[in-house]
């Protein structure tokens, strides 16, 4: 099989059925085909419409990648065409959502419960940054140009060091 790449049109208008599908009132958006093959080979393009915004989800906008989020593909035989219909899932959980009190602050993945904790250990970092730190023995060197034993420069010469 030879794989062909999308043209920027075929890919605008297809991540555009994904959006319309997402925005669809029903839930739902069909798409008749005048046969299977065709509908397999518009859902395969479909997918491959939305490869590099599915792999790394910040580039797609909010749209696209709400419709990524919460619809599905599937090919239907009789008749011929592509159903993009909502998550199933998506359908049970927002029902708990309202019926749970306190479940939507709790629904959350790992990755985002980790970037929370890592961000207030950030925060707290941070704030002991500002606090002034104790003196340290050669900070009384630093302050007064010319009394290092060690290395002294002779204002007169430039780049001299005595």
């Amino acid at each position: 099989m030879s794989k062909s790449k999308q043209s920027e049109t075929e890919k605008a208008r297809l991540q555009g059925v994904w959006r319309a599908a997402a925005k669809a009132e029903s839930g739902e958006l069909f798409i008749p085909t005048p046969d299977l093959s065709t509908a397999r080979n518009l859902r395969f393009a479909l997918y491959n419409a939305v490869r590099a915004e599915r792999q790394q989800p910040e580039i797609a906008d909010e749209a696209l990648a709400d419709a990524l989020d919460r619809m599905q593909l599937g090919v239907t035989s009789s008749p011929a065409g592509v159903m993009i219909r909502q998550k199933a899932v998506l359908a049970l959980t927002d029902e708990l959502l309202v019926s749970v009190p306190g479940l939507a602050e709790l629904a959350k993945t790992s990755e985002q419960v980790n970037a929370e904790a890592s961000a207030a250990r950030m925060q707290a970092r941070l704030a002991t940054m500002a606090e002034p730190r104790p003196a340290h023995a050669a900070d009384a060197f630093r302050e007064q140009p010319g009394t290092n034993p060690f290395y002294t420069r002779d204002p007169a010469t430039p780049g001299a060091s005595s």
